[in-house]
């Protein structure tokens, strides 16, 4: 028989009593401003709502802030925290960009309980309509994002700078790979002491539920090899004009990276009296990186991503054209692999992914099984689409916010009614991009298909996270043999590796992170321009 928890504040037979929830509660309002580490699905909103009834057991009338990175999770947390909390519901209220500045001014000092985006509490800071003296606790959720300039971090240097004795609660499930990354948002957010949970833990493991993984590989077909051929042709071109100026001292087309890439931009920019060679040398590396991205898509996504990006170069207007763009879309390899890309799709040929990607999606559903297919680009998530209704699979799309040429995203209120639909037994199937990754109460899927393996642990956590948060579940993983696919599935299995073994030494050595908040830099950062009028979220 289930126990709850009893305790003030909290409305009774509402919160499961849960031992690791309880021992995290209990630790941070011991040891103060704390980052939770704890795997997804642990419910790390409710352990916030007990610390927040132990905040209140000290002051019944002061305020609690908890901020998220969009307004569907901000909504979210108040959701359940009107649900879990015994307090009055007109207490509770969502702050966003969607209210007025003038009616969210009167609200931050109505309002007792408040949840709200970073960048709408950012600008009303900026125009010092935020009580901060009178907020006992900030809590930032998805805490990892704590670092330059996000708005978390200018937040978190008002509030140490504004209320006598602050109190902040970060959480997190997947906070990097690099201990100097964990340091640095402890320091940006004022943080002396970090809780680690894990689903090895004694106290965690009844309620882990078992994920089993399945990799499947596919070929990358020989018409797709040639033209990857052309466009590496075009790359040792660009590379051996850059070491033949001595920019570089060698170079391999196979090992081309992204961030060797941006390194090797941010050297050449910082180049006191650059001459023409600097800003040819500055073309290339523009041009190498826009044939880096053409040859991710054609290996992951197939003909027509690839196809569709180097048409959108070849047709921008003339005064929109950079000089990188330009020499790239006139160079003959470059051409010639437009008209085979061309000549292939008329064909009708697709990524060998696509046709598994259904094949393995319609299995799950004659299973009777709800699924959640990640995927990078919009482009791939509206085929995706297409093919399954073809099949006669219900199924949804879940994209952000942003417009883009031909592609209309979806509003916050539009995310929100499909997770509602999703959750209500609507679609099977939910194609998403990485807005579904991160805090989202998706509901509990079956299934987690990833269309292409991704760099990021801590994206890739947070994707397979989403499979099994009630009952058994499984993830299932495409990749194509020999490609940025294999490279990224392994490094962001090695960085996760990682990541819970720096996690473990850290806990096992008892360490703090030492980081303690630098009054200071508030005031730098402003100088700097970093949080100027005209960053400002637009109301």
């Amino acid at each position: 028989m289930k126990e709850y928890v009893d305790k003030e504040f909290i409305k009774k037979g509402e919160i499961e009593d849960r031992e690791y929830q309880r021992n995290l509660a209990e630790s941070v309002v011991e040891k103060g401003s704390s980052l939770i580490v704890a795997p997804t699905a642990l419910g790390k909103t409710i352990v916030a709502a007990l610390i927040i009834a132990e905040k209140l057991k000290e002051n019944p009338e002061e305020k609690i802030l908890f901020l998220a990175p969009t307004k569907p999770l901000a909504e979210q947390h108040r959701e359940t925290l009107e649900r879990v909390m015994d307090l009055d519901k007109d207490k509770f209220i969502t702050l966003t960009g969607e209210i007025r500045p003038k009616d969210r001014y009167k609200k931050w000092e109505e309002k007792q309980i408040i949840t709200a985006t970073p960048e709408t509490t950012r600008n009303d800071l900026l125009e010092e309509q935020v009580p901060l003296q009178d907020i006992s606790l900030v809590i930032f959720d998805e805490a990892h994002r704590a670092v330059k300039a996000y708005a978390y971090v200018l937040v978190s240097d008002e509030y140490h700078n504004n209320r006598e004795n602050p109190s902040v609660l970060a959480l997190t499930a997947s906070p990097g790979s690099k201990k100097e990354k964990i340091e640095r948002v402890c320091r940006n957010l004022g943080i002396d002491n970090i809780e680690i949970k894990t689903e090895d833990d004694e106290d965690v493991k009844p309620y882990v539920q078992d994920k089993e993984f399945n990799w499947e590989k596919v070929d990358f077909p020989k018409e797709l090899k040639d033209i990857k051929k052309m466009l590496q042709g075009y790359m040792k071109k660009l590379y051996s004009e850059l070491k033949e100026h001595e920019f570089i001292s060698n170079y391999d087309v196979n090992k081309t990276r992204k961030k060797r890439l941006l390194n090797l931009r941010r050297k050449l920019s910082q180049i006191d009296n650059k001459g023409h060679k600097t800003y040819k040398a500055l073309s290339n590396v523009a041009g190498l990186m826009k044939v880096h991205h053409a040859i991710e898509l054609l290996e992951t996504q197939g003909v027509e991503p690839t196809l569709n990006y180097l048409k959108k170069i070849k047709n921008k207007k003339k005064e929109e054209k950079t000089k990188a763009g330009e020499r790239l879309i006139t160079d003959p390899k470059i051409q010639r692999a437009i008209v085979n890309l061309q000549e292939l799709m008329e064909k009708g040929k697709e990524h060998p992914k696509m046709p598994l990607a259904i094949k393995k999606t319609k299995e799950k559903i004659q299973e009777g099984k709800k699924v959640l297919l990640f995927t990078q680009y919009r482009g791939t998530v509206q085929k995706l689409v297409d093919k399954l209704k073809e099949e006669n699979i219900e199924v949804e799309k879940f994209i952000g916010q942003t417009n883009k040429e031909n592609d209309r995203g979806m509003t916050q209120d539009e995310q929100k009614e499909t997770i509602r639909r999703f959750r209500e037994k609507g679609p099977a199937v939910l194609v998403a991009t990485q807005i579904a990754e991160e805090g989202l109460d998706i509901p509990s899927v079956d299934t987690v298909l990833f269309y292409e393996p991704i760099p990021s642990e801590i994206r890739y956590i947070q994707r397979k996270g989403r499979a099994g948060r009630r009952q058994k579940g499984e993830v299932t993983i495409l990749i194509t043999k020999n490609t940025r696919d294999e490279a990224y599935y392994w490094s962001s299995k090695n960085k996760e590796k990682k990541m819970k073994k720096m996690l473990k030494n850290w806990r096992d050595s008892n360490k703090d992170p030492k980081s303690k908040h630098d009054p200071e830099r508030n005031e730098k950062q402003k100088k700097l321009g970093q949080y100027s009028s005209k960053n400002k979220e637009k109301d």
